[in-house]
């Protein structure tokens, strides 16, 4: 398996990999260390699912190299944003001096699994040689906004997709809206459906809150700022004035003075903040909480089509989601069953709120609820070795 960080910060490939070994398939995991500080939740990950990590590149490895590296990028970056000359040597550090150099050993293996941007560069490098499986967990080349286009290789990331979905042996993503329109868009096979979802039934630890107190929403990202649905969210909890609720905000926080400026004192002490946690006690920390936000944005397509970590997250553990009308969430929202998924309009700030309100009225969630197999943990394990017996055979 070929990714372009660190194996902590890709659950879907942690996931996989578990599988695959609980198959007895011995699993090495090509990735490198972008985030020095994950290396032991890394590892934790690889020991605990069986499989075996090995880095072609360590942020916190040869100075020498790192210089190189970082050069590299930025002249690839430099070179396309000026002269429009595409270079895969921008979709990530270490593809140069790194991965490069181990495209012939990953020809060796019996299966090649391609996830990010760099996993997709390698199997479609080394797709004539052994089966490739291609994870379109995002829409690549369709992932930016217009004003962040710049200097992504847009093109390249739009032959390397085509290739996948004509050339490769598998290619799987995270809906059947993001199926149908990859396969639209470049033909071929349309890729099979693997849902994120996550083990979840995580006990409550009690941390974030006092159990038992007022009704509980719940947001979490790798980052706390602007954009990421928070200013329609702040402008809900403005409309709700007189009621008794709690809003926990986790992830790295980008801008605090930000949010405040946008409450008022009555709404200021509702939003509550809390830091990143490890995935082993993300379930723990969601499943004290009674509603899942999930208000992700319609554009760029890649958003729009696929359906965020979050819902799997807060379906698992049992908590009702207000989300977004994408059209990923859509599909999730029809599967998992009538009163589980309330839809608002992105930044329909009275709409957010009249969802809250209902959700406010109901109170604390009481019980959960079973959820259709294929939105569940074992629906992945049984759907992920389905797709590999037919690889293999």
């Amino acid at each position: 398996m070929v990714s372009g960080t660190n194996p902590s910060l890709n659950p879907r490939l942690a996931k996989v990999a578990g599988v695959l070994s609980q198959l007895d398939w011995q699993v090495d995991v090509f990735c490198p260390c972008i985030v020095p500080a994950l290396k032991e939740e890394d590892e934790a990950l690889a020991n605990a699912g069986g499989w075996r990590i090995i880095r072609y590149f360590d942020w916190e490895g040869s100075k020498a190299r790192l210089v190189f590296e970082r050069a590299t990028r930025k002249a690839a970056d430099i070179l396309n944003r000026r002269l429009q000359f595409e270079s895969a040597y921008s979709l990530g550090y270490g593809m140069f001096s790194g991965l490069r150099p181990l495209l012939p050993r990953l020809s060796t293996y019996d299966l090649m699994i391609g996830h990010q941007e760099v996993g997709l560069w390698a199997g479609m490098r080394i797709r004539e040689n052994l089966p490739v499986w291609i994870d379109i967990e995002d829409w690549y080349s369709r992932d930016l906004l217009p004003e962040a286009l710049p200097g992504r290789p847009v093109g390249l990331l739009q032959n390397m997709e085509r290739l996948a979905l004509t050339k490769a042996k598998l290619c799987t993503t995270t809906t059947k809206a993001m199926a149908q329109a990859l396969h639209h868009a470049y033909g071929g096979v349309e890729p099979a459906v693997l849902y994120n979802t996550f083990k979840g039934g995580g006990k409550p630890s009690w941390q974030d809150r006092a159990q038992g107190s007022v009704v509980s929403f719940h947001w979490f990202s790798q980052t706390i700022g602007r954009g990421r649905g928070l200013g329609v969210l702040l402008q809900a909890i403005k409309l709700l004035p007189d009621l008794q609720f709690e809003v926990h905000l986790r992830g790295r926080l980008g801008c605090e003075d930000w949010l405040r400026r946008q409450l008022d004192e009555k709404s200021d002490p509702k939003l509550i903040l809390h830091p990143l946690v490890s995935n082993q006690e993300l379930d723990q920390r969601i499943a004290e909480h009674d509603v899942g936000l999930a208000l992700e944005p319609t554009i760029p397509d890649n958003k729009n089509l696929t359906a965020s970590n979050k819902i799997f997250h807060y379906l698992v553990n049992g908590l009702d989601v207000i989300a977004t009308r994408t059209k990923g969430q859509v599909e999730v929202a029809k599967l998992a069953g009538e009163g589980r998924m309330t839809l608002v309009d992105q930044n329909d700030a009275e709409a957010l709120a009249a969802a809250m309100r209902a959700a406010i009225c109901r109170g604390p969630r009481q019980l959960t609820r079973e959820l259709p197999t294929e939105l569940t943990f074992v629906g992945f394990v049984k759907r992920a070795e389905q797709l590999a017996a037919g690889l293999v055979e």
